[in-house]
This record gives C-alpha cells, sequence and structure tokens, in this order.
C-alpha cells in the first residue's frame, strides 16, 4: 500500500483529533515525516510521524494514536 502524500502548506493550522475523539490541537509545524503539534490549553508540543494519520480534509487531521498514547510523542 502506498503512502499519500501530505504537503507542509495544506496541514498548518489544521485540527488534530486523536482515535478517540479528543481534540489535541492544531499543526503548528511540519517537518520532514513529522507533524509539529502544539496542545490547546497546556501549549505542550508534540512531534507526530506521518505514518500516524489516518486520514485529512480541509478541516482537521485524524491519527491513529489515542489520547493515553500521545506522551510517547511529547517533546520536552
Amino acid at each position: 500500500m502506498t503512502m499519500p502524500v501530505f504537503r507542509g502548506d495544506d496541514m498548518l493550522f489544521k485540527e488534530i483529533t486523536t482515535m478517540d475523539n479528543v481534540i489535541l490541537g492544531y499543526v503548528a509545524a511540519v517537518e520532514y515525516n513529522d507533524l509539529i503539534i502544539i496542545s490547546k490549553g497546556t501549549k505542550q508540543e508534540y512531534k507526530i510521524p506521518n505514518s500516524r494519520i489516518i486520514r485529512y480534509n480541509e478541516a482537521e487531521i485524524l491519527l491513529d494514536i489515542t489520547f493515553d498514547e500521545l506522551h510517547r510523542y511529547m517533546v520536552n
């Protein structure tokens, strides 16, 4: 199966939702194969591989990560 091609410009500022329907925050930057996400409220930064994207459209990006798994992707 071929991975879809993601354009960084298309991803910026889109809302990020986890697999268990938690709205995490928004895409602040795109680095090579990773999304840099800033969470709502706490402003925690996450670095999540593009390979974890299930789907995206004009308004949001859905990840195959649950809210409880996010700690693995925290940026210190």
